[in-house]
This record gives C-alpha cells, sequence and structure tokens, in this order.
C-alpha cells in the first residue's frame, strides 16, 4: 500500500473510530484544491440522501472540515479526484471502520464546486 493511501485510511479510521452522529444517513467527501499545489479532503455526514439532487451534501449535521486529510502534490484535479476515489472504494472493501460507512445510504465523493460521484449506494 502505498504511503499516501495508508495515511489516509489511518484518518478515516481516527474519524470513523471517534463516533460520528446517529443523525447522518448519508456520507460525502469534499475535495478542495488548495494553494500551492496543496489538497485537502473532509468528510461530511447529511442527514439526509436523495441521489438524483447534489444538494443534500450542503446540509451537514458532521464535518471533518477543522480536521482535514491534508496533503501536498503536483497533479490536476481529474486525477485527485479519481485516485481518492479508488482509495474509498477500497477502504469500504477492506477498511477498519468500513462498516461505519457501509451503514449510511450512500457514499459519494466530489469537489466542493463539482458534481457528487456516488460511490456506495445501500
Amino acid at each position: 500500500m502505498n504511503e499516501q493511501k495508508q495515511d489516509f485510511f489511518r484518518w478515516l479510521d481516527g474519524v470513523c473510530a471517534a463516533g460520528l452522529p446517529e443523525t447522518i444517513q448519508a456520507v460525502n467527501f469534499n475535495l478542495y484544491e488548495d494553494e500551492h499545489d496543496a489538497w485537502s479532503v473532509e468528510m461530511i455526514g447529511a442527514p439526509s440522501f436523495e441521489e438524483h439532487d447534489d444538494d443534500w451534501a450542503c446540509e451537514e449535521v458532521f464535518s471533518t472540515r477543522e480536521t482535514p486529510f491534508v496533503f501536498c502534490e503536483q497533479a490536476d484535479w481529474e486525477e485527485i479526484q479519481a485516485r481518492f476515489a479508488d482509495y474509498i472504494l477500497q477502504y469500504l472493501q477492506s477498511g477498519r471502520q468500513a462498516q461505519t460507512l457501509l451503514q449510511y445510504q450512500a457514499v459519494s465523493l466530489g469537489f466542493v464546486d463539482g458534481d457528487l460521484q456516488l460511490l456506495y449506494r445501500k
């Protein structure tokens, strides 16, 4: 496993193990392109899910905004989104806290100003 993926899995293990609100119905991973080749990933929990309306991810009852997963890399946004979609799918298959995420109606990923990519639907 590469170092970035290991670090992301450890971060996600910690987020899930810390306990999440019972009102969460779906989870989205927001991607951000920061300055100077920096990127960040935050996880939000929403109280509802609507497959055909991405605005469900705007109603947050939980967020890791204060403690995002941050890394630096020269890459384009499509590459970052594809890689983290792959990481999340792998985590859902074999991550330590995968069952925590699989209990929700959906898990998605996307840049905050873009479309969501649905990765899992219960």
